[in-house]
């Protein structure tokens, strides 16, 4: 019987599954801080790209919130990285922005171990059955699936508002 990777993480061993996790978070963040690495490169040597995935990598790398989060490491330091993996929202920002400011891969992946393990002993334990207990039991009343239509309304205004915004002030 070929079991799938959803049914691995279910059912799987407590171990294993928390040894993959740490693998996937692991990859997941070192490509992010790769791509970061790439635009530090790119700043250094002034070039900006003309198309294409690179002038993407470039755009996110000097988008607001990638400076804010430039600023944030600077401020508080390397610890802001392993709590990032704490966050929904902030961990790949953080990670891109350690990238964007040159930190060197072994700084990078001694801040970012803790962060590999919390994130892996979340998701392995809780994360996932706690995510997959609310979207159940939101998606299984009317007033769940209501409540989930108004919120991914909610946040397709505030992209379009947030989107309309920053071209008005560029």
């Amino acid at each position: 019987m070929v079991q799938t990777i959803a049914d691995f993480i279910n059912d799987g061993p407590f171990l294993g599954v928390y040894v993959f996790l740490v693998g996937v978070v692991a990859l997941r963040s070192t490509a992010t801080y790769g791509l970061g690495r790439y635009a530090h490169h790119l700043a250094v040597s002034a070039r900006k790209p003309h198309e294409g995935w690179r002038l993407r990598v470039w755009d996110w790398a000097h988008a607001d919130a990638t400076t804010n989060a430039v600023n944030h490491l600077k401020s508080k330091g390397l610890i802001a990285i392993p709590l990032s993996f704490l966050t929904v929202g902030l961990q790949s920002v953080i990670i891109l922005a350690a990238g964007v400011l040159g930190l060197s891969l072994p700084r990078f992946i001694g801040a970012a171990f803790a962060g590999w393990l919390a994130w892996a002993a979340i998701y392995s334990t809780i994360g996932f059955a706690m995510w997959g207990a609310t979207i159940g039991a939101a998606a299984g009343s009317p007033a769940g699936i209501a409540a989930i239509i108004i919120l991914v309304a909610l946040l397709i205004a505030y992209v379009i508002y947030a989107r309309r915004r920053r071209s008005t002030n560029s």
